[in-house]
């Protein structure tokens, strides 16, 4: 971000670099939390034994519930954060900044709970229970 800075000689390319990237990402979680086959299901496919994620049917819809709630938890905070640059003071931004992404963070949890525990008390054996089990 310093080099974009330097660059364009602004140091607003500093701190709005930074919003743009977080909401581009976030943009990207929302976009696929709806697509068919989410990325994010098959990178995590990648990192944790597919029987894990086979042993649910729920899995899938699970990851597109965190998946969604964090991308649309990114767009607010790039918002925001845009918003409260313009708008006060750069030592403003900074002293309230990281208060603020957190406080959108705990409010994405507690309005996302309830989906989440909707989705985890589906079953209410766990899916990595019943994948060790089936591989005994």
């Amino acid at each position: 971000m310093r080099i974009l800075a330097i660059a364009f000689n602004s140091a607003s390319t500093y701190f709005l670099a930074p919003a743009a990237a977080t909401a581009v990402m976030g943009s990207i979680c929302v976009v696929c939390a709806f697509r068919s086959s989410p990325f994010l299901v098959r990178l995590i496919g990648e990192l944790i034994p597919a029987s894990l994620l086979d042993a649910s049917p729920r899995a899938g819809q699970f990851i597109r519930v965190i998946a969604l709630a964090y991308g649309l938890e990114q767009v607010v905070v790039a918002g925001l954060s845009a918003v409260m640059f313009l708008n006060v003071s750069v030592t403003t931004y900074a002293t309230f900044h990281p208060l603020l992404s957190w406080m959108v963070l705990a409010a994405v949890v507690v309005v996302s709970a309830p989906a989440i525990r909707r989705e985890l008390a589906g079953d209410p054996t766990s899916a990595a229970d019943r994948a060790l089990a089936a591989e005994s």
